[in-house]
């Protein structure tokens, strides 16, 4: 590195520097610069704002990271305890952080405290048993969380509570018993989650009463695939109705969906769960199950019927409109007899009759994705006063 000293200009009254005094002033600038902004670890390697340090047997983070850097590599290191100090500086720059194939078995609440603006954070390929209450809670921006192959085999159902922002989270190969309903309804649901990957777990079957209350648009983003569910006809005509409505988690993984089909307490056969005819599954008992998702309503004579719209596009930046059985078209705002359409895509029967039974199809329209989508809704009017 070459230093060009230039003459100074002489003005009354200014004390004009020697070289001495420029030399020693260049040497302090550079030493409160390089103070304030950290330096690379030996063990690292540093791009700007990217710090990588993977595999370098580290069992801490180091100390004298720059305090500006975006994205952070710990992977393949000996990081075991995630506690309020394993990260002594704090990085409010950081976005991405990456702690896969360590040997962390425990996270402590304000583990990330010093990194609150967090977007993408990589847990996958550790030792993690359970995740316990508000762990992530200081990561309010969060967007991606990665906690695949862990040994989790426990949520505790405010785990991801105030992650407002979270919309996808993978926790395949782990040892999850049950669906985590949780993420969907109650109070510490995740409003923005689209994307849940909980395949190859321990999950043998579903809450299918409460599926439905899953939103459309969030249901498409479900993976189940590589589970040991038990052979059941309910189970069946949630999975094949996913599958007609093209849900990709359905369509690209069709063949890792199978069933256990007991033949007494030890033995069980595996058996592909979207095929033709599965155990001669009735109409009755898929159209029962039909009516637990929201897709076959029954309504009486003369009471008020609302009707919700349940598609996968979303309802921001979406136009909707009904088709009636007999190919009348119900749009928002216009009334029609007894019928009227909400904005948000909601239709309603004001006194239903029985002719107004039938298929109904609601058609969404996202103006900003450029696309179309058609939900078909079976509407089944009766008279429970007549016996």
């Amino acid at each position: 590195m070459s230093l060009r000293l230039h003459a100074l200009p002489t003005l009354p009254g200014v004390v004009r520097p020697g070289c001495k005094q420029l030399l020693c002033l260049l040497v302090i600038t550079m030493t409160v610069s390089r103070g304030a902004s950290g330096v690379c670890p030996t063990a690292c390697i540093c791009a700007t704002d990217i710090v990588s340090c993977p595999n370098k047997n580290l069992s801490r983070v180091p100390g004298n990271l720059f305090r500006l850097i975006k994205r952070l590599d710990l992977s393949y290191n000996r990081i075991g305890l995630l506690d309020s100090e394993w990260i002594p500086v704090s990085l409010v720059k950081l976005n991405t952080l990456i702690i896969r194939h360590n040997n962390i078995t425990s996270i402590s609440t304000d583990s990330f405290s010093t990194t609150p603006n967090l977007k993408c954070l990589d847990l996958s390929s550790n030792k993690l048993k359970t995740v316990k209450s508000a762990v992530f809670q200081e990561l309010k921006v969060l967007e991606v969380l990665l906690l695949y192959n862990n040994h989790i085999s426990y949520l505790d159902p405010s785990a991801f509570g105030g992650l407002s922002q979270l919309q996808k989270l993978y926790l395949s190969g782990n040892f999850l018993t049950q669906f985590p309903m949780d993420l969907y309804v109650g109070r510490f649901k995740l409003a923005e989650l689209m994307f849940l990957d909980v395949s190859y777990n321990r999950i043998s079957s579903l809450p299918m009463h409460h599926i439905n209350l899953v939103p459309g648009k969030q249901l498409r983003g479900i993976f189940l695939h590589g589970n040991p569910f038990v052979c059941d006809c309910s189970l069946y005509s949630l999975l094949i109705f996913w599958y007609r409505r093209h849900f990709s988690s359905v369509m690209d993984f069709k063949n890792d969906y199978t069933c256990r089909l007991w033949s007494d307490t030890r033995h069980f056969h595996q058996v592909l769960l979207l095929q033709d005819s599965f155990l001669n599954c009735s109409d009755s008992i898929i159209n029962s199950s039909f009516r637990a998702l929201g897709f076959i309503h029954e309504a009486q004579v003369g009471e008020r019927l609302m009707v919700h719209c349940d598609g996968k596009t979303g309802r921001a930046n979406t136009d909707f409109m009904w088709v009636g059985p007999d190919n009348r078209v119900l749009e928002p705002d216009k009334e029609m007899e007894n019928f009227h359409v909400f904005p948000n895509g909601s239709l309603v029967i004001e006194s239903p009759r029985f002719e107004d039974a039938g298929v109904y199809s609601c058609v969404a329209m996202n103006r900003q994705r450029l696309l179309n989508e058609t939900v078909d809704v079976t509407i089944n009017v009766s008279n429970f006063t007549i016996n």
